[in-house]
């Protein structure tokens, strides 16, 4: 385990496991999630390099919750790391315009779908803004499209 200190916590983490698990991940195929992997890494470059000292793959979040804002998609991506935190040194911290939190597994916000085994943890991030970039309709919304006002 390798001892990282970030915004104020501790982690104890096994980015070697991490990048193996990883590796056995596939990205998910929907629309929503194609734009993000089209941009996030030049778009966010800080992301990348904080994932990377966890041995997590930026293009394959566990979880990556979006919607549709008026000229934008923004994303909340979660990702798993194999460890530990050991020390939680506050709720969230920034990079960048972007805000980062890392979650235990048993945290109201920690059950996230994953498919670690062994000790791990949540990396959070919230606020990240993409266009529509690739080469295909905006996503449609999803359900019925009102009628008239109520």
């Amino acid at each position: 385990m390798e001892r990282i200190v970030c915004g104020g916590n501790v982690l104890a983490a096994d980015p070697e496991k991490t990048a193996r698990y990883y590796k056995k991940q596939s990205p998910c195929g929907c629309s929503g999630c194609r734009n993000f992997y089209f941009q996030i890494k030049e778009k966010y470059p800080q992301l990348a390099a904080l994932l990377e000292q966890f041995g997590a793959d930026v293009l394959k979040p566990d979880e990556t919750p979006w919607f549709e804002a008026e000229d934008h998609i923004e994303y909340f991506p979660y990702y798993t790391a194999a460890g530990r935190i050991e020390t939680k040194g506050g709720e969230q911290f920034e990079i960048g315009d972007l805000c980062v939190d890392f979650i235990r597994p048993g945290d109201p916000s920690g059950n996230i779908p994953n498919n670690q085994s062994g000790p791990y943890f949540i990396i959070g991030i919230y606020g990240i803004k993409l266009p529509w970039a690739p080469n295909e309709s905006f996503p449609a919304k999803e359900g019925p499209v009102p009628t008239e006002k109520l």
